[in-house]
């Protein structure tokens, strides 16, 4: 259990700030969110609240236009850019006015989550699958609900957003009815049939080059020796160095850690160490 990718999510939110990231989800007017934060506490970060593919699909797709728009025009943003969708082509939707704040999500938030949901691992053994462009790039993410009552997948790209639901229309369950394995291949099946889109362009204003630690992935300290640059969002330089990696004294043979009541100081010397906290204590 110490070792699932849901505990860093919960720690996250935990520190984040349950109530903030309630109010964040409200924003997106997701109509099934209809309790307050306490109702949902931590499991909100992991699905502890349900919503319609309609309305993810309009968040992915607000998100989408936030970052088409900040490029477009100028590094603003529109007022009312997490708006209701049409079903209609012809009609058009009113943004609102620019505004040089954000509004719900910064566009390099946006596009950054993008850009990790892009590198998810297709599963190239499924023969649904095969047929598929690999070169299209898209940000996708799929769902199970409990019971495995159904399962979802969606997946956006500059000028595309596109949903997927399986099920049962009375809402029973089936056993491995898994996003990934059911809804997945639909959605890719979905978009190798849409022309090909570009992908996002990076919102520079929004975002500076740091170097970055490769092992920890925290902004890199003078000790660290691997590092790589990268764009992060203009806040990210207010977050702490890499706390992992440290300087500690050591005798000539680098052997053991010393200090001058055991050591001569002109023998000692100084090793840099990757040091990570587990639960069982320090781990070199």
């Amino acid at each position: 259990m110490s070792k699932s990718l849901n505990v860093p999510t919960v720690r996250m939110l935990q520190e984040f700030g349950l109530v903030k990231f309630h109010d964040y989800l409200r924003k997106l007017d997701l109509k099934n969110l209809q309790k307050d934060a306490n109702h949902y506490g931590l499991t909100l970060v992991l699905g502890g609240a349900e919503s319609n593919l309609w309305d993810l699909c309009k968040s992915y797709a607000s998100m989408a236009s936030t970052v088409n728009h900040y490029s477009q025009h100028s590094s603003t943003y529109f007022t009312n850019e997490f708006s209701e969708p049409t079903y209609f082509k012809d009609e058009k939707i009113d943004f609102g006015k620019n505004s040089s704040e954000k509004i719900v999500f910064d566009a390099a938030s946006i596009y950054l989550t993008f850009e990790s949901l892009k590198e998810v691992n297709r599963l190239g053994a499924e023969e649904n699958w095969e047929f598929f462009d690999a070169a299209k790039k898209i940000a996708w993410k799929t769902g199970t609900s409990f019971g495995f009552r159904d399962a979802w997948a969606i997946g956006t790209t500059k000028e595309y957003v596109v949903g997927v639901w399986v099920g049962n229309a009375d809402g029973e369950g089936r056993p491995g009815l898994l996003g990934v394995q059911a809804a997945a291949p639909i959605l890719f099946d979905v978009f190798d049939k849409l022309p090909k889109s570009d992908w996002f362009e990076k919102p520079f204003d929004e975002m500076t080059a740091i170097e970055i630690c490769t092992i920890s992935g925290f902004r890199a300290s003078s000790i660290c020796e691997d590092k790589e640059l990268k764009f992060v969002q203009n806040s990210g330089l207010k977050t702490p160095p890499c706390p992992f990696h440290v300087l500690i004294n050591v005798d000539e043979k680098e052997n053991y850690q010393v200090n001058t009541s055991c050591e001569k100081l002109s023998l000692i010397k100084q090793k840099n160490l990757v040091c990570f906290t587990s639960i069982d204590g320090l781990l070199l």
